[in-house]
């Protein structure tokens, strides 16, 4: 394997891990959104 080769799957590699962390906040932020919805909703249906 050239080093150029080695360059290119390190790179995937990268790219792979950046949409992997970028899915991974998006799922954590948007939990946090429904949570914190859900708990308006709460107290909004209790007053």
């Amino acid at each position: 394997m050239t080093r150029k080769q080695k360059n290119v799957l390190n790179q995937n590699c990268s790219i792979k891990r950046r949409i992997t962390n970028f899915i991974m906040n998006f799922f954590l932020a948007l939990v946090w959104l429904i949570r914190s919805m859900i708990k308006l909703l709460g107290k909004y249906l209790r007053d």
